[in-house]
């Protein structure tokens, strides 16, 4: 395989804090594992980062990491070497064999990311003949990013791969990360977030002159978020009306009162990695992940809010034979969101779901359609949003 022209992350810091150093102050890519359990991802992580495990968020619905990669090349060869580093490194050091690294590229990765299908930029799979494996791979829901071309391609490659399995090296792991293209976000446009967990970051007993506003973690698409900015969140706290049996929802209104990604402080932030976003917010609406699915963004700016939607969707092979039926009750993955759907009008390849909460989204999001088998919700399709019923909106 080619390789692909060496990229690095210098040009990304036009949107973060000045700084004399040439190492951004946030990752710009978001690594997610995929692979069953036991299936040697904290390994792996372990492997390049020297760390036993990633880093637990609280509540532990995911595990991350933060990680840069330098690279030197030895004068007696002329052979490049990669190695990682976590933590306050410089843009260039001398390790104790006298040997110059260079920082290349700054990275996060992400253990157990099925929850984060809106916020992963690539991902490595740990093959597996396990059927887990296919299940994990089938929930991220972001078939978009490849192109039908290439997919062929990789599908190719592994099926026609040789009968002795050559583990790959750390070195060729970091190498191939560092030659990953890096994604071209648009700054221009307001600024939106999906938020993936939110928590309470006040410990129990708290003083109330100590007691501080809702935290929000997520994953920026476009756009760059300041330190002051009001923001609202949709489709922020929603209720049934008992006589019609419509939502209404009610967005909320914040302030940020900071950002930052692992132990770096932000004044502004922009798509790549991790965000964590401190507010304004009263602490009981973030506990528990109250939070997870909704929008943030400018007021004005955010999507639509629907209760029903219509889509097109393809069924995956093994559920062909078993079409979508008026009445039949789903779960749909629509980003960071997993809700209940009931089909309300079915055809060959479209259908209309109602929603059991209303989603705040975009014509043409994906989602990943799944179906009760013995007990187990399993992947059976994909979708898309075509249209939809706008719920009724409270503005404050």
């Amino acid at each position: 395989m080619a390789p692909l022209p060496h990229v690095t992350d210098t040009a990304l810091m036009h949107f973060v804090i000045p700084t004399p150093s040439d190492v951004p102050l946030q990752p710009s890519l978001t690594i997610g594992l995929l692979g069953p359990s036991a299936q040697s991802k904290s390994a792996l992580v372990q492997a390049i980062t020297n760390k036993k495990r990633c880093k637990h968020c609280v509540p532990p619905t995911w595990r991350y990491t933060h990680v840069k990669i330098y690279r030197s090349v030895l004068y007696n060869s002329q052979k490049t070497k990669y190695c990682a580093q976590t933590g306050q490194f410089p843009d260039s050091y001398t390790d104790n064999e006298g040997r110059d690294w260079q920082f290349i590229r700054y990275v996060s990765f992400v253990d157990g990311p099925n929850l984060l299908a809106a916020a992963l930029d690539a991902a490595l799979v740990l093959a597996s003949p396990q059927s887990e494996l296919i299940e994990s791979t089938q929930k991220i829901n972001n078939w978009a990013i490849i192109d039908d071309c290439q997919n062929i391609k990789q599908r190719q490659r592994v099926r026609s791969g040789s009968g002795i399995a050559l583990p790959p090296s750390v070195q060729s792991i970091l190498e191939y990360i560092c030659n990953l293209p890096i994604p071209r976000w648009d700054l221009t446009k307001p600024p939106q977030m999906r938020i993936i967990q939110s928590v309470d970051p006040n410990r129990p007993g708290q003083s109330c002159d100590g007691l501080k506003g809702g935290v929000a973690y997520g994953s920026i698409t476009q756009g760059v978020f300041r330190v002051g900015d009001i923001v609202e969140l949709r489709p922020g706290r929603f209720s049934r009306d008992r006589t019609t049996g419509r939502f209404k929802c009610t967005p909320l209104v914040t302030r940020i009162q900071a950002l930052h990604t692992d132990e770096t402080m932000l004044t502004n932030a922009a798509p790549g990695g991790l965000i964590c976003v401190s507010t304004t917010l009263d602490p009981t609406l973030t506990r528990s992940n109250r939070l997870i699915g909704q929008f943030m963004g400018p007021r004005g700016t955010l999507p639509l809010i629907y209760t029903e939607i219509d889509i097109s969707y393809q069924l995956l092979l093994c559920a062909k034979n078993n079409l979508f039926t008026v009445g039949e009750v789903l779960m749909a993955n629509i980003g960071a969101t997993t809700l209940g759907v009931k089909i309300i009008a079915a055809a060959e390849n479209k259908a209309t779901f109602q929603l059991s909460a209303p989603i705040c989204g975009q014509i043409g999001d994906l989602m990943v359609l799944s179906r009760r088998r013995r007990g187990v919700w399993q992947p059976v399709g994909r979708g898309s949003i075509e249209s939809g019923v706008v719920a009724d909106v409270i503005e404050i």
